[in-house]
């Protein structure tokens, strides 16, 4: 995979989780209270995470190609885990609001 296309796959898996979470963001405006102060801790969890991610973006695009092959591989597999799992998180956490039966 060539550097370009690297940190390309990078840039729009950012955009994928960017549409996850702002999909989430609109099932929570029901939420209220104690659920809605855990689902903005876990959102802003994600959305450091994928800054992160952009920052590292930028600082690589200013790197040599075998500098960017090495790192953006790690990158990617490391913040697709992390941030798919705290996506997945958020997702659950609807799922297990559902079951829930309303006080």
């Amino acid at each position: 995979m060539s550097e370009g296309s690297i940190l390309k796959k990078l840039s729009d898996k950012l955009v994928e989780w960017d549409q996850e979470l702002d999909a989430l963001k609109s099932k929570a405006a029901s939420t209220a209270g104690d659920q809605k102060v855990q689902f903005e801790r876990m959102s802003a969890d994600i959305q450091a995470q994928t800054a992160q991610v952009r920052s590292k973006i930028e600082e690589l695009k200013n790197k040599s190609p075998d500098e960017i092959k090495a790192q953006a591989e790690d990158l990617l597999r490391l913040a697709s885990g992390k941030i798919s799992e705290g996506l997945q998180g958020l997702a659950q956490f609807f799922d297990n609001k559902a079951r829930k039966p309303q006080a």
